[in-house]
């Protein structure tokens, strides 16, 4: 898997009630109203292009949030097929997306998703609620104050 495909994996979630929505506008509005603060959502794109790049029935994407980027914070993206105790796995029409916890804590609520324009396609993590700003190309983001975190020093 290249690099730039690496850097396109935002967020991931599935809701059992949600998948067995008949239209795509009956599942957006049921996601929001069953997104759990410890959750988050995998859109279609992102299902669709995880199958396109998988290279094994076992792989995953994994996210995961460092400090770094334009704005202080940035996501990487890698496929795996492996997991730790401090993983949390995150499922949606046979894609399973792999967020550590102390990641998810940062990205809660968010949605992963995958974008493709004219310039490039890119796995993206979109609508963070706690995310105050981000950088042009969205690998990077800015906590926002009142959220109740101390970034350590």
């Amino acid at each position: 898997m290249d690099i730039e495909c690496r850097h396109r994996v935002r967020t991931l979630t599935t809701h059992s009630a949600v998948n067995h929505m008949k239209t795509s506008s009956q599942r957006r509005h049921a996601e929001t109203q069953t997104t759990s603060s410890e959750t988050i959502e995998i859109s279609d794109n992102c299902v669709k292009q995880v199958k396109k790049v998988m290279d094994k029935s076992e792989d995953m994407l994994r996210v995961e949030v460092f400090s770094g980027g334009c704005s202080g914070l940035q996501y990487r993206f890698d496929m795996t097929d492996k997991t730790t105790a401090e993983d949390v796995v995150f499922s949606r029409n046979g894609v399973k997306v792999v967020v550590d916890r102390e990641s998810l804590s940062y990205m809660k609520g968010s949605t992963v998703d995958y974008s493709s324009e004219l310039i490039r396609s890119a796995f993206r993590v979109v609508d963070n609620p706690l995310s105050q700003q981000g950088c042009s190309c969205g690998a990077s983001f800015a906590l926002k104050v009142d959220n109740g975190f101390k970034l350590k020093t």
